[in-house]
C-alpha cells in the first residue's frame, strides 16, 4: 500500500501530498508521471511527478481537487493509503546542456515543468522561467522554480502576485535581452498555443508537456491518442513531452474535450 507521508492545502483546491512509493522513487526521472487509484470504487487519475525525496523513498503530487476521484485523493489523511499507484509512466524529458532555457509555466502545469527546470539547471543551463496565474491562490510551486531559475517572471492577471499581466507581457522582454536555445510549456492547451504564436518566428526548439488524460496508463484505453507529425501516439507511452512544432493542436483539442464529457 502507498501510505500518505505528509499533506497540504496549497491553494484554490489546490493538494499536495508526499506518498511512500520506494520503487518509484528509485526509478522516476524528470517528466514522467504516475497514475493512481484512491480506492477500488475511484477512476484512475494521472499526475506528474513534482518531487522525488530518495532519503525518505517518496513522491510528491500535486493535483486540482476537479473530480470525483480527486477529491477521494485529497481526502486521504496522513497515516491512510492510496490503494495503487503505478509508475513510473511516460517517456523522460530531453535534458541536456542546451543553453540559456526558458521553462514556460501556468498554474497546475508548474507542476510537470519544476522537475524539468530543476534538471536543466543542474546540468549547467541558464534558466529562465515565466509563471503565469489567474491570481495569487491559483498558482504553486513558485519559491521552488525561483531556487532552480537565474531569472523569473511571475504574471497574475488581477496583480495579486508577481507583476500584472499576462506571460506574453514578459516573453517579449525576454527575447529582447538574450538568445534562448530552447524552450519548454507546460500549462492549459489555450495558454500554450497562445505562447506558440507568439514565438513562432523566434525558430526556436519548444517542447511541450501535455497533461497525459490516461485511463490505464498504457494507451490501451485510447483516451490519451494525439496526433504527432502525422502519426497517432500516445500521450502515456510516447510522452508526456513532444516538439510542438509536430503535435496536430486540433486533434488535441477534439481529444480534450472528449475526454471532459
Amino acid at each position: 500500500m502507498y501510505e500518505i507521508i505528509s499533506k497540504q492545502v496549497i491553494g484554490n483546491d489546490l493538494r499536495r501530498i508526499e506518498i511512500y512509493a520506494p520503487v518509484i522513487c528509485s526509478k522516476a526521472k524528470p517528466g514522467q508521471f504516475v497514475v493512481v487509484m484512491p480506492d477500488e470504487k475511484s477512476f484512475r487519475i494521472a499526475l506528474a511527478i513534482a518531487e522525488i525525496n530518495a532519503t525518505k523513498e517518496t513522491i510528491t503530487l500535486i493535483f486540482k481537487e476537479d473530480s470525483i476521484s480527486a477529491k477521494k485523493l485529497g481526502n486521504l489523511w496522513i497515516g491512510d493509503s492510496a490503494l495503487a499507484v503505478l509508475g513510473p509512466l511516460g517517456v523522460p524529458s530531453e535534458i541536456d546542456e542546451f543553453g540559456n532555457v526558458l521553462c514556460i509555466g501556468h498554474e497546475i502545469g508548474v507542476v510537470s515543468l519544476l522537475p524539468v527546470c530543476r534538471a536543466l539547471h543542474k546540468v549547467g543551463n541558464k534558466v529562465i522561467s515565466v509563471l503565469g496565474t489567474e491570481t495569487k491562490r491559483n498558482l504553486c510551486l513558485e519559491p521552488q522554480i525561483h531556487l532552480c531559475s537565474q531569472k523569473s517572471y511571475v504574471m497574475s492577471e488581477d496583480g495579486s502576485t508577481g507583476k500584472r499581466g499576462y506571460i506574453s507581457d514578459a516573453l517579449s522582454k525576454i527575447f529582447e535581452e538574450q538568445e534562448i536555445n530552447r524552450i519548454y510549456i507546460s500549462g492549459p492547451l489555450a495558454v500554450i498555443q497562445e505562447v506558440l504564436t507568439i514565438i513562432r518566428d523566434q525558430n526556436v526548439m519548444t517542447r511541450v508537456l501535455i497533461n497525459p488524460l490516461t485511463i490505464d496508463g498504457f494507451g490501451i484505453c485510447g483516451s490519451d491518442m494525439i496526433k504527432i507529425d502525422d502519426q497517432y501516439k500516445f500521450v502515456s507511452v510516447d510522452g508526456p513531452e513532444f516538439d510542438a512544432s509536430q503535435i496536430d493542436f486540433k486533434f488535441l483539442e477534439k481529444r480534450e474535450k472528449s475526454f471532459k464529457k
